[in-house]
């Protein structure tokens, strides 16, 4: 019987027999899988998953597609809606793939059947039950976010991202909350900020795991780079002297001001330049809720005036080989969508929709040049017909979906997404640090299967952390000390 997999594959049959082996392995991986540079990735999570015995010896060989084969095992054949195909037979392993991500997904699927047999030093032997895998995501745009705030050390969020990674998502979002230090003004970051030196290490990796990185910088609401509750703020608490860099409440910025939007302009560039190539940015744009106060945006109309930024970065974006995504909260009329009966008003997440009679920002909507991507977050959205999202693409939009931290609403937007033909769908973890490796495992195996999303069950949180930390510990091996050995 095979052991539970995540994502769930789109068809995984077992068969009689076992593939039995040295942990020390010569595979061929074919010239067609074009990650040269994640090889060695490869090689020390297969070390991590024969749980620090074993080894990778790799020949490169000819193929048309992306192949992985250790022994004579032939490969299934990779029909169109297969993104790989994966074959294990008591004489080897044979992988298949339709693109190089894709082989290294196979990989990570691979890496979850591998079981100990014998762990006896100069002995060791591991199996693979034989088995037949076919698999493709429903959604080809699965995005995690996770927030960098303050105080978190590299080593978690690396493990945050090789978890994304492994679980199969394709972008990660990578949002920095004061803690990077930009040269444009060095006010944006805290002095204990991480420097582009630290950090470029791990976007790096990210790459050669498989995940597009994307780029976030708040460029309206958020402006602070802190969090709403701590009432601290990353530039005035430094340099109150930055004041007209934004409203008068000091949450969002003040885009009247051209050094405000130069600044933007320029860390923005600085985000792009340390992620290198990717396909999108995202500039934020969320809960702007004293935007267009001070004595400059005022008297402007909020709906013109809130396009007409989006569309400036959106066309400089282009120049970067970038496609500009906003959250798409202040483009909702508050009115339209918010519930009539005031019970749930008191929920501030029942419907997001952030647009009001005094910031009708919703005036956006029609403006914003139609290859801006927006994205929906509603983290108690339990209508299947998705209203806020279905508005945004009649509107003529790509949409993605978003949920925080709410199982049914997990799995609701991802199917959604899927059944509704939108762009993608995209999994936010924010500041839940404590239940982030149960819902980061949830919220994958739900993008993952989508339309399907029935096969994935409801976790308990119990359950789903003691599979987050038997993957973890083997993605992640030889942390030795409590701070770094979990997820705290």
């Amino acid at each position: 019987m095979l052991p539970q997999i995540f994502p769930h594959p789109l068809s995984a049959i077992s068969r009689e027999g076992a593939f039995v082996f040295d942990p020390h392995v010569r595979c061929r991986i074919s010239r067609a899988f074009v990650m040269e540079e994640s090889i060695p990735l490869m090689s020390e999570m297969w070390e991590g998953f024969t749980l620090g015995t074993g080894a990778l010896s790799v020949d490169r060989c000819e193929g048309e597609e992306p192949s992985f084969t250790v022994g004579e095992a032939s490969p299934l054949p990779l029909e169109n809606q297969y993104a790989y195909t994966l074959r294990v037979t008591e004489e080897g392993i044979a992988l298949l793939a339709r693109d190089s991500t894709s082989l290294l997904h196979a990989f990570y699927t691979l890496l979850q059947l591998v079981r100990p047999v014998l762990l006896e030093e100069g002995c060791e032997r591991f199996s693979i039950d034989c088995c037949e895998i076919l698999d493709a995501p429903a959604l080809s745009f699965r995005c995690v976010h996770i927030s960098a705030s303050m105080g978190i050390p590299l080593s978690k969020l690396r493990k945050y991202i090789r978890f994304a990674a492994f679980m199969k998502f394709s972008h990660v979002i990578i949002e920095f909350w004061g803690s990077l230090k930009f040269d444009c003004l060095p006010e944006l970051a805290w002095p204990e900020a991480f420097t582009k030196e630290e950090v470029r290490p791990l976007i790096e990796e990210a790459k050669r795991l498989g995940l597009g990185v994307i780029p976030l910088f708040n460029s309206l609401g958020h402006a602070s780079m802190s969090g709403l509750v701590t009432c601290k703020h990353t530039v005035l608490d430094q340099n109150p002297r930055l004041a007209l860099l934004f409203e008068p409440d000091g949450w969002s910025f003040c885009i009247s001001n051209p050094e405000t939007r130069r600044i933007i302009r320029a860390a923005s560039d600085e985000l792009i330049d340390l992620c290198g190539e990717g396909e999108y940015f995202h500039m934020g744009m969320d809960e702007a809720w004293d935007f267009g106060t001070c004595p400059l945006c005022a008297p402007k109309d909020k709906g013109g005036f809130f396009a007409e930024f989006v569309n400036e970065t959106a066309a400089h974006m282009r120049t970067r080989g970038r496609r500009t995504m906003i959250w798409a909260d202040m483009l909702l009329e508050y009115d339209r969508f918010d519930p009539t009966d005031a019970a749930y008003r008191r929920e501030p997440y029942f419907k997001v929709a952030k647009s009001t009679k005094d910031c009708p920002t919703h005036g956006a909507l029609g403006k914003i040049d139609r290859d801006v991507l927006l994205v929906d977050w509603q983290y108690n959205e339990n209508d299947p017909a998705l209203p806020t999202s279905n508005h945004l693409r009649d509107a003529g939009y790509d949409v993605v979906t978003a949920s925080w931290n709410d199982f049914p609403n997990i799995k609701l937007m991802a199917k959604g997404a899927s059944e509704h033909g939108l762009f993608g769908y995209m999994s936010t973890c924010w500041g839940a640090q404590r239940t982030m490796p149960d819902f980061l495992l949830y919220s994958a195996d739900a993008a993952w299967c989508a339309n399907r999303v029935s096969v994935v069950p409801d976790y308990r949180l119990e359950r789903s952390i003691h599979a987050v930390a038997s993957l973890s510990r083997k993605l992640n091996p030889g942390f030795v000390s409590f701070a770094d050995a979990g997820w705290n």
